[in-house]
């Protein structure tokens, strides 16, 4: 080095305190770093849904717990009551670990939205179903591996059902067109999504006369992911448009022209499934009514009146008796 290159005594002091003035920023620095801890990420279980997500799609689901509930109390008779106990976001390995070896899946589409999503009915509920809809009080039955294809039949249409009310749950966000795929035991279903998928589980807790069960919903969490913007703090699930005297009176209008499924009700009977399987063209089925007896005029699911069967023409008739006490609101 010569001696032009060498540093003068003060040009070395001068960067001997610019050196220490860096070194005490950068330690404030750091100081300042240790204040704000460190938000861990678990890319195995990432989280799709926000807060504000998780409120609206659990807004949905304990709006449906109603419609749940009063759908199988009308077509089981018995006191069904269905709440609402969790919706949560896990892996689908998670999910059948969580669930009973022989609780019934059954796969439904629910498109647009996704066309592989499970309804699951765990034995205490697939059980009652059954026995109440093939003439039983609603008992729930411990073993479910052994299902027929009858059973199996039975719930599909239960599961029809119900999806029609979920239908109406998720209306105002977006239209569902659903229907039952398959149904089996969770085990034929293992490999229906990867284990490490993650997916969203509704959860609810159900009693049905005198047993209580589980019911689940799982769908996969990336089918929700485009409706997203749709789950807005603005929208809110059941909320009513506000409307003006105007438009009332032009929907009443316009449902007087809307047509009623009307059915008339002779009589009633209770068979067993061995009866019913064992129908031939010929048998006799006897109902609970006289042959005088007065025979019952449904609205839907309303009975609005009594009336006398016969031959209207070149047609059968119902001649009106007597007026149920209805409401009438319930029809217009």
């Amino acid at each position: 080095m010569s001696m032009s290159d060498m540093l003068s005594p003060e040009e070395i002091s001068a960067l001997l305190s610019a050196y220490r003035a860096a070194e005490s920023q950068g330690k404030g620095l750091r100081d300042k770093s240790v204040e704000h801890p460190v938000r861990l990420y678990d890319f195995a279980r990432p989280d799709k849904f926000s807060k504000e997500h998780i409120r609206v799609l659990n807004s949905i689901h304990k709006k449906y717990a109603t419609m749940f509930s009063q759908v199988l109390t009308g077509l089981l008779r018995i006191p069904v009551q269905a709440d609402l106990i969790a919706v949560d976001q896990v892996t689908y390995r998670e999910y059948c670990a969580s669930v009973p070896e022989t609780t019934l899946f059954c796969d439904v589409s629910l498109e647009p939205l996704t066309t592989t999503a499970i309804f699951e009915f765990n034995p205490a509920v697939a059980g009652a179903c059954i026995d109440g809809l093939t003439g039983g009080s609603g008992v729930a039955f411990s073993n479910i591996s052994e299902l027929t294809d009858i059973d199996k039949a039975i719930m599909a249409r239960v599961t029809e059902v119900l999806l029609r009310k979920y239908e109406e749950a998720w209306a105002p966000y977006i239209g569902l067109n659903s229907g039952v795929r398959d149904s089996d035991t969770r085990g034929s279903f293992n490999q229906m999504f990867l284990p490490t998928e993650p997916v969203l589980i509704c959860g609810y807790e159900v009693s049905l006369g005198q047993s209580t069960g589980m019911m689940s919903i799982c769908i996969p969490a990336g089918a929700i992911e485009a409706i997203l913007p749709s789950l807005s703090v603005g929208r809110s699930v059941g909320s009513v448009p506000r409307h003006t005297p105007a438009t009332v009176e032009a929907l009443k209008q316009s449902l007087q022209e809307v047509s009623l499924e009307c059915r008339v009700v002779i009589g009633r009977v209770a068979l067993t499934m061995s009866d019913v399987v064992n129908l031939q063209v010929g048998d006799v089925i006897t109902l609970d009514t006289k042959p005088n007896s007065e025979a019952e005029f449904w609205v839907g699911s309303t009975q609005t009146c009594f009336g006398i069967p016969g031959r209207a023409g070149k047609k059968l008739g119902l001649r009106v008796t007597r007026m149920t006490d209805f409401d009438r609101n319930e029809l217009r």
